[in-house]
């Protein structure tokens, strides 16, 4: 997972302009210990690097998994610095999303 997030700081130290992630990966749950370890990840120095680099606008995140969305809106609490990651069903709504915050409506 730290590679996968060296790869994505990479690419958005070298990208021309200020971009919104959108994370739309689906790792198969096989326990709760799995969304605990997910969440856990992103509290790691290398996603901590990766939110807060000036270019990243946004992440946002596409799920179709009721557990999943729970476990990310949970993300915004005291316990993982307060993450804000809003939760998509699909990726053309995210898109939608993306472009109204680059656009200035959101």
């Amino acid at each position: 997972m730290q590679r996968y997030f060296q790869e994505c700081y990479d690419l958005v130290e070298n990208g021309p302009e200020p971009i919104i992630i959108t994370d739309t990966t689906s790792a198969p749950l096989k326990s709760i210990d799995d969304l605990i370890q997910g969440a856990n990840t992103l509290r790691t120095p290398a996603a901590k690097r990766l939110s807060n680099h000036p270019k990243v606008i946004k992440a946002l995140t596409v799920v179709d998994n009721r557990a999943v969305n729970m476990a990310i809106k949970g993300l915004n609490s005291a316990m993982f610095s307060f993450i804000e990651m809003p939760v998509f069903a699909t990726r053309e709504e995210a898109v939608s999303h993306a472009r109204a915050i680059v656009s200035g409506q959101s």
